[in-house]
């Protein structure tokens, strides 16, 4: 039986870095918005040697932010299943629903770092009639879920607040 944790075992390293290469080819990602998504210490080539040869292990963080990125992509599949086109669409597209202010949920994730790539994970979850946003995301959603009549607009000031 083996006991090793995900992120120690090379055959599962290997099929996760396989599966984001691929779902980030399909976004039309760059090597440093790979990097961003990630919001880790890799470098650009990191992600360029990925291509040639998956890493045989991955730190923990790493692994959960590409596992959040898998999670998305097949929520996303999902939503669109009979319209697989419109999910670039959507992901694309600037938005002020849910936690976005104005940006793309793509970009959202690039720019907010782990805790905005954990709250489209989230917010995909809910489109698919999950609980994704009630709970796990804190503050990203809580203010801009019920917001009091003396408040200012959902995502007023709220961008950088991630």
């Amino acid at each position: 039986m083996d006991t090793a944790s995900p992120h120690e075992r090379p055959e599962f390293v290997a099929a996760a870095t396989r599966a984001f290469l691929q779902i980030t080819e399909v976004w039309q990602l760059t090597d440093v918005q790979r990097v961003s998504l990630l919001a880790c210490a890799l470098s650009e080539s990191t992600i360029t040697a990925w291509r040639a040869a998956p890493p045989p292990l991955m730190d923990w963080p790493t692994l959960q932010r590409v596992s959040l990125t898998v999670s998305i992509y097949e929520a996303l599949a999902r939503t669109f299943r009979r319209a697989p086109e419109l999910h670039i669409t959507w992901l694309t597209m600037p938005g002020d629903d849910g936690p976005f202010c104005g940006l793309s949920p793509l970009r959202f994730s690039i720019e907010g770092g782990a805790d905005a790539l954990a709250a489209l994970r989230h917010y995909v979850d809910a489109m698919n009639g999950g609980i994704g946003i009630s709970i796990g995301v804190g503050r990203l959603f809580v203010e801009r879920t019920a917001p009091s009549p003396t408040s200012p607009a959902p995502c007023e000031g709220q961008r950088r607040a991630l």
